[in-house]
């Protein structure tokens, strides 16, 4: 009787961390000419940056995008709009250093004439291209091993692992692409 009580709090408790993953997951996307696409339309400049209050917990860099706006990104905790409109995010659920280190940020987009479309180009990115992740306490680099599109319902990405990877994800260009996401590994070397 009590395994069966056990088993069925473990399974309530899986169904709960899932439901704030997919919750959490929905927000990532969709801005296109300074909107936030949500339940309902909503204006990037209308989204209150004071009401973010996660500190910055590091920073991206990625040379060869070959621009210095791609040198020192910076990452707050989380992937609520708030935060992506001021940072890249990161998944509040996956690890800050060892296995899966899971980012997202906006492709497009502009708040208080800074645009905060962090993940603009990684679309670009190719296997071997170098990412810098410095941390409060380090900087690790990671090599790049794929760039590939996901659909958006596709959560496996965020997925601890034994090895120490990156992973990033953005909206695919364009709203009629609104179902995919595109999503680059990196491995740390």
């Amino acid at each position: 009787m009590i395994k069966r009580l056990f088993g069925i709090i473990i399974l309530i408790l899986v169904l709960f961390c899932f439901i704030l993953i997919i919750k959490d997951t929905s927000n990532l996307c969709n801005i296109e000419e300074n909107k936030v696409v949500s339940e309902n339309w909503i204006l990037v400049e209308d989204i209150d940056v004071s009401t973010v209050t996660e500190d910055l917990i590091g920073k991206l860099s990625i040379p060869s995008l070959d621009n210095a706006y791609y040198m020192s990104m910076p990452i707050k905790e989380g992937t609520s709009l708030q935060v992506l409109a001021t940072a890249i995010g990161h998944f509040i659920d996956t690890p800050y250093v060892n296995g899966n280190v899971c980012l997202a940020a906006h492709n497009s987009g502009v708040k208080n004439g800074k645009y905060v479309g962090y993940f603009d180009s990684i679309k670009d990115l190719k296997n071997g291209d170098l990412i810098y992740y410095d941390t409060l306490s380090n900087t690790y680099t990671y090599k790049v091993v794929e760039n590939k599109i996901i659909l958006e319902t596709d959560l496996s990405v965020l997925n601890n692992t034994t090895e120490n990877i990156l992973t990033l994800i953005t909206c695919v260009e364009g709203l009629q692409n609104k179902a995919y996401r595109q999503c680059i590994i990196a491995e740390r070397i």
